[in-house]
């Protein structure tokens, strides 16, 4: 059987929305407004917090790195200062202090104005070049006042254990010939002399160095 509603339509009866199609709307309108919920708060909140946390942290980096790059800096600095200090302690190895070298020898010399262990002046003195299988050296020509050889082997055994032959490896032996004078003053004689001293070729180690 058929029924036909003649009625206008504002005067029918409204139809309900199926029940299925209205939990289809509600569930979509609930995820849409959790999807855009979800999507505010990761914006607006934890979006935010990881830039910011972003930003102290390259803000830390660039303050820490501001600092390692001084640091490594300042340790290619050590190390260049460590390979000059190197180099300045190789050079002074092999230097040779002669201003304080001459003034030891002179006060052996002179001997404090004592001339009754030794009376010695000099009539030539000079540095020597290294020589083939030893260092430089130290070249002196002079008279020792008095016919007697001990007083030149005094003056030749305190050269030898003073200061002054510290970094010498070898010396000349004291001998000479007599040289008489005819001048009418003293000493009458004298013992000529020239002694070679001799550095080692290689710089001598300090005492108590092995």
């Amino acid at each position: 059987m058929i029924r036909v509603n003649l009625l206008p339509p504002e005067y029918r009866k409204v139809e309900r929305t199926p029940i299925l199609r209205f939990v289809t709307i509600i569930c979509g309108v609930v995820l849409s407004t959790s999807a855009l919920g979800v999507f505010l708060y990761v914006h607006f909140a934890m979006l935010v917090k990881v830039v910011s946390e972003r930003e102290k942290r390259e803000e830390t980096y660039l303050t820490k790195k501001v600092v390692a790059d001084r640091s490594i800096a300042l340790d290619h600095e050590a190390l260049e200062y460590r390979r000059r200090q190197q180099t300045i302690e190789e050079i002074a190895k092999g230097r040779k202090l002669w201003a304080r070298k001459l003034d030891q020898f002179c006060d052996i010399v002179h001997n404090k104005g004592d001339v009754k262990r030794h009376l010695v002046w000099l009539t030539d003195m000079k540095t020597l070049a290294p020589a083939k299988g030893a260092g430089g050296g130290f070249y002196i020509r002079g008279f020792s006042g008095g016919s007697e050889i001990s007083r030149l082997s005094d003056f030749h055994l305190d050269l030898k254990n003073s200061d002054f032959f510290e970094g010498f490896a070898s010396i000349d032996n004291p001998e000479g010939s007599v040289v008489r004078f005819d001048d009418g003053l003293a000493p009458e004689s004298a013992w000529e002399f020239d002694f070679n001293l001799r550095m080692a070729a290689e710089a001598p180690k300090k005492r108590g160095e092995r």
